[in-house]
């Protein structure tokens, strides 16, 4: 499961209620464990601790969203990334720099 935390802050501007800024935490998507239990019946034959393809389609579900809402609905940022409209920042373990894409 993911969890997002989203701040939000509107203006008004003429009168208009108008998105200004939006500060969003997201956790990383659905990962492999982290370690196995002994008589465990799961089989991981990848990696420890990285995204599965669920946690992959999970994020880029998300990202869908956040394009929606924040670029067409409201044209917080531009429809082509811009590195002074966004600022990420993750750990630096596989399946959070992915999730930060």
């Amino acid at each position: 499961a993911c969890l997002i935390f989203l701040l939000v802050l509107v203006a008004v501007v003429a009168g208009t209620p108008m998105l200004r800024f939006a500060s969003v935490l997201t956790r990383h998507g659905d990962r492999t464990p982290l370690k196995i239990f002994p008589n465990t019946l799961a089989n991981w034959n990848g990696q420890l601790g990285v995204l599965t393809t669920v946690g992959e389609k999970q994020h880029y579900d998300l990202g869908q969203y956040y394009r929606k809402r924040y670029v067409d609905e409201h044209g917080l940022l531009s429809p082509y990334y811009d590195e002074k409209e966004v600022y990420l920042r993750s750990t630096n373990k596989q399946r959070t720099l992915e999730s930060a894409k």
